[in-house]
């Protein structure tokens, strides 16, 4: 029979595909109607955002959905199995000694250590499987007294995993580090005050992740997100720009995105890396020609009939976000 359940999920773009996670018990209802009938539908949305009209029938509400159908199946009879050494302390003593022996000549004085197999006792918690990888749950890693593994979790600047058994995954966090971003969380709910801290959040571990992988400062990111759409990535129409960077539908096209596709945040923020990236390259790293391309195209950049206000109004907004840092006790 037909069955319907809310259910809370998680998205990821990855490479180029829309990949969903649901979550779901090791038992229940749920697990017992897709035995009994794997065909499922689900529909999803998000970035729900209500506008005003003037006339009653003009209000609305702008959202990113997705619907869709296919085969569940659920993964079944895993064993993980882990090796630790038998003599826990012989690595690191072997490990230590390696600097001082000439590997060359003395490598066979080192005994390899004796490992000790295990079953990963996984506690009934479920495990995911993509792309032919087994993902298994951090409490069942974190559990076993064989592994020595730790961890913590802090919500400004994230997972901290320590295989070291004698060095608590606490101490890797570091408070500098985490003040900085819990202003910048702070910095976007001052922008967007009916945005939540877990959306603020988010904003600034995408910011940073681009900002890593293409060499673009963060905070210059974060202004072009405040100028171009105060935080919002449910901003935009149809044809129009759109998204949290405020990218033409026909732009993002050259490089493979869908214009459904620009309302994800992090879809956005890694095409709008992209293009400054590039323009940076064309321009021997001028960011302001780099910005006026950005927001007016290289065309008219290249045609020399292009104004500077746009950039200089992104470079005015970096110094703003660092002062708002260094004002409200963020950064020394």
């Amino acid at each position: 029979e037909p069955y319907v359940v809310p259910m809370n999920y998680g998205y990821t773009m990855e490479d180029g595909k829309l990949v969903l996670y649901l979550h779901s018990a090791v038992r229940g209802k749920k697990l017992d109607m897709i035995q009994a009938n794997p065909k499922v539908f689900f529909a999803m949305d998000c970035d729900r955002e209500p506008f005003d009209g003037v006339l009653p029938c003009q209000y609305g509400m702008v959202y990113s959905s997705v619907m869709g159908k296919g085969i569940a199946t659920i993964v079944e009879d895993v064993n993980v199995i882990t090796y630790t050494p038998e003599v826990k302390n012989q690595v690191i003593f072997a490990q230590e000694h390696l600097d001082e022996l000439e590997v060359s000549q003395n490598a066979a004085e080192i005994e390899p250590p004796v490992l000790i197999a295990h079953e990963l006792d996984l506690e009934e918690l479920p495990v995911m499987s993509y792309g032919g990888t087994m993902y298994l749950p951090l409490k069942a890693l974190t559990d076993d007294p064989n592994l020595g593994i730790s961890i913590y979790y802090e919500s400004y600047s994230g997972l901290y995993v320590s295989t070291d058994e004698f060095t608590d995954a606490k101490e890797y966090w570091n408070e500098e580090t985490s003040n900085y971003n819990k202003g910048l969380v702070s910095y976007i709910l001052k922008v967007k005050p009916d945005a939540s801290v877990a959306y603020a959040q988010e904003l600034v571990a995408l910011f940073q992740h681009e900002s890593k992988i293409y060499g673009i400062d963060e905070l210059l990111l974060m202004a072009i997100a405040h100028k171009e759409s105060t935080f919002n990535s449910g901003l935009g129409r149809s044809g129009k720009a759109q998204g949290l960077m405020q990218i033409m539908p026909k732009t993002a096209a050259g490089f493979g995105v869908e214009e459904w596709q620009l309302y994800d945040a992090h879809t956005s923020v890694k095409l709008a890396s992209t293009l400054l990236s590039g323009h940076l390259k064309a321009y021997d790293n001028n960011m302001v020609i780099a910005l006026s391309a950005y927001n007016q195209g290289s065309g008219r950049v290249n045609r020399g009939n292009y104004t500077t206000k746009y950039a200089n109004k992104i470079l005015e907004q970096v110094d703003k976000i660092e002062a708002f840092l260094e004002n409200n006790g963020f950064v020394d």
